[in-house]
Parts: structure tokens; C-alpha cells; sequence
């Protein structure tokens, strides 16, 4: 499984209009000047896949401003989503029970004879309750169309199970990487190593 594209609006520095990335078959490299993205596009992924709650969170920062506005204004909405392919079903030998989880059963197809993707679309609409930050809420669903003709509220929640099941693990450009990267090893990844008795005596 990978992830084929990502579409946003209303994210950060990305504006009304939708942008839309995709993504190479083995590497994809970001390349920009800065300000031109490259982090706000990586968080993004992080808001739909992230590793933890605090990365999967939506925050007031994540929401863009016009540049003819000084700050939000409540019902301010935005949408992060991925479309995700499933290469290893293309291999001869692969088994489509040992390749797509069960669950994945929100898939579709562009057309007769294309290849099966799943769609997952994050939104978020910022209230102004009163409080400093405001109230955001948030909603991931899955689409079970390729195209735009599809209605919201027809499109069913993508359940926690599944989102966990898709990790995007991001270590940001920082000066202090030490403490990511002690999250890191202390987290899943540290855990689901198989590490031999005696370094585990050691450490």
C-alpha cells in the first residue's frame, strides 16, 4: 500500500484552491524555497496519519488566512485527503487477503479494468466560542468515489482501527532532534522491534 496523491485546501499557507500532490512510485522528494509548503504539506499528512493524537489533531494554526483577513472567522473549513493504491496487488504472486486489510472495503475504481484505491478525506470547520483558540471539529470519512460526485453525509467514518492501521512517522527538520527522536524509539517502533535478550538486559 502507498499513498498515491494528496489533495488539500485551506491548509496553512495552501488557499481556497485545491492543491493536489502526487506522489512518485518508489521516491518522492519536496523541493522549495522556504515558505513554499514543503513542511505544511508533510504536517498535513501527519493530520490524516500521524503516529499520535497530538499529530493527528487539527489546530487553529492549521487553518489558512486570506491574505485580505487578519484572523479566522467561525465556520473557516478545511480538507486534507489522501488517495491510497495497492501496487503489491498488481505482483503475480501476491495474495489480496495478505495485501489489502479487511476492512478496506470503501474501495473504487476509476473505471472498467483500472485499479482499486481507497479515498479518505479529513475536514475541519473552526467555531469562535469565545475561548482564545475557538472550537474545532473535526470529521474523516471515507469516499467511496474517484470523482467529486459523491454527498458527505453518505460517506461512512473511517472507524479508529483503521486509521491507526496507516502510520505516517514524521520527524520534522528541528535543531533539537534528540527528543523526537527518543519519542520515536521509546514508541511503537521500540516496541515492536525484536530486540535480542541480552541488548534488552542492557537497556
Amino acid at each position: 500500500m502507498k499513498i498515491e496523491k494528496i489533495k488539500l485546501q485551506n491548509f496553512r499557507c495552501f488557499g481556497h484552491e485545491v492543491v493536489e500532490l502526487n506522489f512518485e512510485e518508489e521516491l518522492s522528494i519536496l523541493v522549495g524555497g522556504n515558505g513554499s509548503g514543503k513542511t505544511a504539506m508533510l504536517q498535513a499528512v501527519s493530520r490524516l496519519f500521524g503516529t499520535s493524537p497530538a499529530q493527528r489533531s487539527v489546530q487553529r494554526r492549521d487553518f489558512h488566512i486570506p491574505i485580505d483577513r487578519q484572523e479566522l472567522q467561525s465556520g473557516d473549513s478545511l480538507f486534507v485527503e489522501a488517495v491510497l493504491s495497492f501496487p503489491e496487488l498488481e505482483e503475480q504472486d501476491a495474495s489480496p487477503l495478505d495485501a489489502v486489510p479487511e476492512f478496506f472495503n470503501q474501495m473504487a475504481a476509476s473505471g472498467e479494468g483500472e485499479p482499486l484505491q481507497a479515498r479518505v478525506r479529513l475536514q475541519a470547520t473552526w467555531t469562535d466560542d469565545g475561548t482564545p483558540e475557538g472550537a474545532i471539529e473535526e470529521d474523516i470519512r471515507w469516499i467511496r468515489v474517484l470523482d467529486d460526485n459523491f454527498e458527505w453525509d453518505d460517506c461512512s467514518r473511517v472507524q479508529a482501527v483503521e486509521r491507526s492501521s496507516i502510520q505516517f512517522i514524521y520527524l520534522p527538520a528541528n535543531r533539537d532532534a534528540t527528543t523526537q527522536v527518543t519519542a520515536l524509539l521509546k514508541g511503537r517502533l521500540w516496541q515492536a522491534a525484536k530486540w535480542s535478550t541480552a541488548f534488552r538486559d542492557a537497556s
